[in-house]
């Protein structure tokens, strides 16, 4: 069985942030990168993760706080993504 976007995200979330597995699988879609205290340079290794995880590629002006506010946001983009190809 495939696993969902949403895990893959996770897992991507896990190996590339290095935390706790068990913090990961409580996040919620709908919480905020910030509720985690994601900085920049954070924010772009989970991008740069993202994009090879999925094989996409997220366009400059998709990166900003509003298409990325929360992880539900982020799964979105993907999925969104995903389907354009």
């Amino acid at each position: 069985m495939d696993k969902t976007i949403e895990q893959r995200f996770k897992d991507v979330l896990i190996s590339t942030l290095e935390e706790d597995s068990a913090i990961i699988d409580n996040i919620k879609l709908e919480d905020s990168l910030v509720d985690y205290d994601m900085n920049s340079i954070s924010f772009i290794k989970i991008v740069v993760a993202l994009e090879k995880e999925f094989d996409i590629e997220f366009d400059d002006e998709q990166l900003n706080a509003e298409q990325f506010a929360t992880f539900e946001d982020i799964v979105n983009n993907i999925a969104s993504k995903i389907n354009e190809s």
